[in-house]
């Protein structure tokens, strides 16, 4: 069990309108992708 409060998140599914969509949980290998990602889109974020 992790000590952070609602982890494993519950992601899904939820509808869209391309169809339903359910998220796995974060893992550590996604870590370098999900920065990448982070990092591009900066400015939308903050």
């Amino acid at each position: 069990m992790s000590g952070h409060p609602g982890w494993p998140a519950d992601l899904g599914p939820l509808r869209v309108a391309a169809g339903c969509v359910t998220l796995r949980p974060i893992r550590l290998r996604d870590a370098g992708n999900w920065s990448r990602i982070r990092i591009r889109d900066r400015a939308q974020l903050e």
